[in-house]
């Protein structure tokens, strides 16, 4: 009798190895792309065209605006004000950089967004 366990180690190491690479082909994207893939997860890379901390709004958020200056920004990655002090002071540190992103990009009133909770999403670049 001929034994199938071979095949089925070589069938299980490919699509292990198929999923790795899947898993690691996430989309890197422009700004002015992310509204065309919301629901999927990314990296977004793109200048800070603004950064706000309105301190007495509702939650604290800290929003940094990519592309244009708010209103007219393509892109936002937003910060609660419960995850502020794990990112420091964000509206100083990212202005004027570069930043990447990473998350599931959603939409929030027609502006595509990726809701930063942790320093592991995002990184500025000078």
């Amino acid at each position: 009798m001929v034994s199938t366990r071979p095949i089925f180690v070589v069938l299980v190491v490919n699509c292990l190895l198929f999923c790795l690479t899947l898993f690691a082909q996430i989309n890197k994207l422009a700004p002015t792309e992310a509204a065309n893939h919301v629901r999927e997860k990314a990296t977004v890379r793109g200048p800070v065209a603004s950064a706000k901390f309105p301190a007495v709004s509702k939650c604290n958020p800290t929003f940094t605006n990519s592309d244009r200056q708010y209103p007219s920004h393509v892109f936002t990655a937003p910060i609660t004000g419960d995850d502020r002090p794990n990112l420091g002071s964000p509206e100083g540190v990212f202005l004027g950089n570069k930043f990447c992103v990473s998350g599931t990009i959603s939409s929030y009133r027609v502006v595509a967004e990726v809701v930063v909770c942790n320093r592991s999403q995002r990184t500025a670049q000078g």
